[in-house]
Parts: structure tokens; C-alpha cells; sequence
């Protein structure tokens, strides 16, 4: 075997983190619409008839470090979950009065669909991270 050309190839670097993908549920679309009616002017209300289409089913992605077993992702994510429901919450209103009262993790699973993906490529390693405030 050419072990030269394959040796020429170029990959992208593996992020020693796994990404954390969250998928808003019924119950999180049923509160967007509520809020939206109680609080936004009229001409700003989400329409429900076209909630799921309008780039409002859209995942967010967290990372979390990279574990050997499986078990592990469920235990950081159950101690990460509050963080993780605020900020979903939060991309949409900014006061937590607006937000459910029950925000525990049986509501979170209620809520929110979730995958694990272990391994992260980054496809610009040549640009810096940066995270905001």
C-alpha cells in the first residue's frame, strides 16, 4: 500500500469536545406562542400556524467535554440542563418572568429533544474561537 499519497490528504482537526445538540419539543413552541400573544405588539406575534417553519425549529449546539462512556454525557447534561433551558428561553425573551416557573429536568426532557455527537471537526482552525459575554 502508498501510504505517501494517503499521508497527503488533509484533514480537519478533532475539537476535543462533543457537541451537545438541543431540538425544541411541542411544550417549548406552545409557550413561544403564548408568550408572543400576551406580550408582542400584534404585528410581531409568531404565527402558530407556521411556527415549525420559519426557522424556528432550528437546533442549538452546545459543547461539553469529550467522555469514554456514554453515561457520562447524561451526567454532565443533568448538571448542565438549567443552564441549557435558560439559554433556550432566553433566545427568545430576555426576562425570566416570561419564563415557565417549572423549569426542572422531568420539564427539560418534556421540552427539549436532545443528541450527543462525540466527535467535532473544525473545518477553520485558522480563525480563533471566540466567546461572547
Amino acid at each position: 500500500m502508498n501510504t505517501e499519497k494517503y499521508n497527503k490528504i488533509e484533514f480537519s482537526p478533532e475539537v476535543n469536545r462533543a457537541a451537545l445538540i438541543v431540538k425544541p419539543k411541542k411544550p417549548f413552541f406552545d409557550w413561544l406562542i403564548y408568550t408572543s400573544n400576551e406580550y408582542d405588539k400584534p404585528e410581531e406575534r409568531i404565527d402558530p400556524k407556521t411556527v415549525d417553519r420559519e426557522g424556528m425549529d432550528s437546533k442549538n449546539v452546545y459543547l461539553m467535554p469529550v467522555y469514554d462512556e456514554n453515561k457520562q454525557y447524561d451526567e454532565f447534561l443533568k448538571k448542565h440542563y438549567s443552564k441549557i433551558f435558560n439559554s433556550e428561553l432566553n433566545d427568545w425573551y430576555i426576562d425570566p418572568d416570561m419564563w415557565p416557573k417549572d423549569r426542572s429536568w422531568k420539564e427539560f426532557l418534556k421540552w427539549f429533544e436532545y443528541e450527543v455527537q462525540t466527535v467535532v471537526y473544525d473545518l477553520a482552525p485558522e480563525f480563533d474561537i471566540e466567546y461572547d459575554d
